[in-house]
């Protein structure tokens, strides 16, 4: 039903939400809404507040009938696992920064209306524990170090798996369980729909999702998997702070930064080599343009966010200070941006979809509509002449029936709300190019800052070296 979208619930939930989060809150439905503002307000429990917040407004607390003590402990429970391990970037802001996301891609394009109550509540559970006592490390980190969830994982999307299985061991304790009232067939979907989801944030499979999303939506008929759909909404939710305001992508790609120099610190205590971007003193990305097979492997391996999307980060020698350069080929352009645009055409076959089966359903009940009135056109006419012909009959008793069949419903459907917009308004083209430029102005002023530099200490860098 379309009136499950941003209904108000009275009473659904006992949770509290302070007066100042409450506020920001109303701006959760902005493409850069800034989870940081609200962790702020929300004393750190920023996933807390706006999960409970978007679970209720979808009226789900209500549908599922999610006892208030569970889901309060339940919620709490994330937050402390997602704060574990003290994480600069995979923690708790993150979690919600995806889920608000996820959020803004279901309420303001419709999408939601392609959707049931349970595959909405799915896809916000799925966002908000998608990486749930996340190490702070990267999959080919816990495979190199031998770690404990490799060996129960067998190395294939270790960490992925181990969110999984920790968030529904906590659905499934008695105090937090979120899913008590659904039935066998409802837990079964929801699990499914869950696992598959959160399997996708994997970046290894990130090429093979691009390729099977093109291939169905290059099909003239409309065959979407909604799991895939929903499965790659995720994805990129989790990958789009590149195409959110700078100011939020700036201090994205600080605490991103620092996650990845952290894990260069264990790698260089455990004896094992820095992966890239982890050396806190050189950190190189190849100068020349980058082909898509090093990107294949490089995002087989490693977290997808590199943080200084547009350049290559050096270390100068002479100065142990910083020295940017602009690259041909950035992040942005080959992967957020296309990640980004491949989601907007989902929305838009989605969208075109549902107006056209809802043109359909028009078509039909107005062919309904025209037959039933011939009908009670041709019985008027009908009953008129048998009143000529039969003195005997009834008058009175018969214009009440055919005023009473004249009056009936014409048909019993419920209406299906055609989405007014045809294609998703797409918020991220022009933070994208803003942080591209953002980026090179300050790669430009780096760059200069440091030849001045160079040229007062007399010491010349070769190029080649760089």
């Amino acid at each position: 039903m379309v009136d499950r979208i941003y209904r108000r619930l009275a009473g659904a939930t006992a949770l509290h939400i302070p007066p100042d989060a409450a506020l920001l809150l109303k701006g959760v439905d902005e493409w850069c809404f800034d989870v940081f503002a609200l962790n702020d307000t929300c004393k750190g429990q920023v996933l807390r507040c706006l999960s409970a917040d978007l679970l209720n407004r979808y009226g789900l607390i209500h549908k599922f009938k999610i006892p208030s003590s569970n889901l309060e402990n339940f919620l709490l429970q994330m937050e402390q696992g997602y704060t574990k391990y003290s994480n600069p970037y995979h923690n708790n802001l993150h979690a919600a920064d995806v889920t608000q996301t996820v959020h803004y891609t279901l309420w303001a394009t419709g999408l939601a209306q392609w959707l049931s109550d349970l595959e909405i509540f799915a896809t916000l559970i799925a966002a908000i524990i998608h990486d749930y006592q996340h190490t702070g490390t990267t999959n080919n980190f816990h495979v190199m170090s031998g770690s404990d969830i490799t060996l129960v994982y067998n190395d294939r999307s270790v960490l992925e798996n181990y969110h999984i299985s920790a968030a529904f061991k906590v659905m499934r304790e008695s105090d937090s369980n979120i899913l008590i009232n659904l039935s066998k067939e409802e837990y079964r979907e929801f699990r499914t729909l869950v696992i598959d989801m959160v399997l996708a944030t994997d970046m290894s499979s990130h090429f093979q999702q691009i390729k099977t999303l093109k291939t169905l939506l290059g099909h003239t008929e409309f065959n979407i998997d909604k799991s895939k759909g929903l499965s790659y909404l995720l994805h990129s939710s989790d990958i789009s702070h590149p195409s959110k305001s700078f100011n939020l992508h700036y201090k994205w790609t600080k605490l991103l930064m620092e996650e990845f120099f952290r894990q260069g610190d264990m790698e260089k205590e455990l004896g094992l080599p820095y992966s890239p971007l982890c050396d806190r003193n050189t950190t190189l990305i190849p100068q020349s343009q980058i082909g898509r097979r090093y990107y294949r492997v490089y995002f087989a391996n490693y977290s997808p966010l590199i943080p200084l999307y547009s350049f290559y980060r050096l270390h100068s020698r002479a100065d142990n200070g910083i020295v940017w350069r602009s690259r041909r080929s950035s992040f942005i352009d080959f992967i957020v941006g296309p990640t980004m645009e491949l989601c907007g055409d989902l929305v838009d076959r989605v969208i075109k979809h549902i107006n056209g089966s809802q043109e359909v359903t028009d078509k039909k009940d107005s062919d309904i509509h025209l037959e039933l009135k011939t009908r009670i056109k041709s019985s008027s006419a009908s009953m008129r002449s048998t009143q000529r012909n039969n003195l005997s009959l009834d008058s009175g008793t018969d214009s009440t029936n055919l005023r009473s069949s004249s009056s009936a419903p014409l048909a019993s459907r419920s209406p299906v709300t055609v989405i007014k917009c045809s294609k998703m308004h797409r918020p991220w083209l022009q933070c994208l190019e803003d942080n591209k430029n953002n980026w090179q102005e300050r790669a430009a002023e780096d760059s200069i800052k440091s030849e001045q530099k160079h040229r007062g200490s007399g010491d010349s860098t070769p190029e080649s070296e760089l």
